[in-house]
């Protein structure tokens, strides 16, 4: 039944595998579904492994040592690797006593929680044992902290529990007389119990790295910019938008509302420029119109187009001036007999 497959599938997979390659194979008109999970949804990965140890396979095979800390149980040391590192399990891992103790009944008939606490060595003689572990600290925690001038007495090496660590940089902003001393680090992360390189081994390293770096070309370059806004910032987003950069200061301040006033003033001075001369040009006056200077009426109002006015003169009639058209003779009347 499909229940009977999913249970050997979840507990016992040889039998999955013998129900795969036996009656399956002669089966037709089966569809065959494939995926990477036994869930069909997003499963929750729990902080918890249990460490099988067979019969003939003690746990001093792999853990050195137990210590117990504030009432818990951890490995202090490993001797070698084994099933307890295969399953993730690391020195800041916790024994979860209660949970060994009911997945081995034969044991908890011979040794108490309170026994195993005080003197957590005793199960490094025991086999055919199942070790209850668990996270204390599912999530991410800060084990190191360094800062200061590069040097073995400010950044030296440590040893980080896991298979994965997260390095993070972050400034707080001191320093901006030399910016290129303000962001930057390299470590070199070795698993445990490699050889430790001398200082004289890494630097040569760095630098063999920073060689080979340097040769390398970017398919596209990335855009790198600083995480603050200095005065090189500032004014490469003004260069951008084509604004005009300046502090706020009094001073900056006062030029910039001068620098308003002396246009309002020289706009002010254009107007009165164009409307004087066009009063000198309707009196008879040749001198010319400063450019975009608008025509006056012969009554001193603006017209559009040009300026309208009466000629006065011999004879009766009237001419456009300044309207941009050929002047046109006056209509003459017959005379009266």
């Amino acid at each position: 039944t499909p229940e009977q497959i999913l249970s050997a599938a979840l507990k016992v997979p040889q039998d999955l595998l013998k129900v795969l390659n036996g009656a399956l194979l002669a089966c037709t008109d089966v569809r065959l579904t494939f995926t990477d999970s036994c869930s069909r949804q997003q499963v929750k990965l729990l902080p918890e492994a249990y460490v099988r140890y067979p019969a003939g396979s003690r746990v001093s095979s792999e853990v050195k040592l137990f210590e117990a800390v504030a009432r818990q149980v951890r490995i202090s040391s490993f001797l070698k690797s084994g099933p307890a590192q295969k399953a993730g399990v690391r020195t800041d891992w916790v024994l979860d006593v209660g949970k060994t103790l009911h997945t081995n009944p034969g044991v908890a008939q011979q040794l108490s929680e309170e026994a195993i606490v005080e003197n957590p060595n005793v199960l490094l003689a025991m086999s055919d044992l199942t070790l209850a572990f668990r996270q204390p600290n599912p999530s991410k925690t800060q084990k190191r902290l360094c800062c200061g001038q590069a040097g073995t007495d400010k950044w030296h090496a440590c040893e980080l529990p896991g298979d994965c660590a997260d390095f993070a940089f972050s400034c707080d902003g001191d320093g901006s007389s030399d910016p290129t001393k303000r962001w930057g680090f390299w470590a070199m992360v070795l698993p445990q119990g490699k050889r430790k390189p001398s200082q004289a081994e890494l630097d040569k390293l760095a630098g063999r790295w920073a060689e080979v770096s340097q040769r390398a070309v970017w398919v596209k370059e990335p855009e790198v910019q600083r995480n603050e806004w200095d005065e090189a910032r500032l004014r490469a987003l003004c260069a951008r938008h084509g604004w005009e950069f300046e502090w706020m200061t009094e001073d900056g301040e006062r030029r910039r509302r001068a620098k308003e006033v002396g246009r309002l003033e020289a706009a002010t001075d254009l107007a009165e420029a164009a409307k004087l001369a066009v009063k000198k040009n309707l009196a008879g006056s040749a001198q010319p119109l400063p450019d975009g200077a608008g025509a006056v009426k012969a009554d001193g109002g603006e017209a559009e187009g040009g300026a309208k006015g009466g000629a006065k003169g011999g004879g009766k009639g009237g001419a456009q001036v300044g309207s941009g058209k050929e002047p046109q003779p006056a209509a003459k009347r017959p005379r009266e007999a």
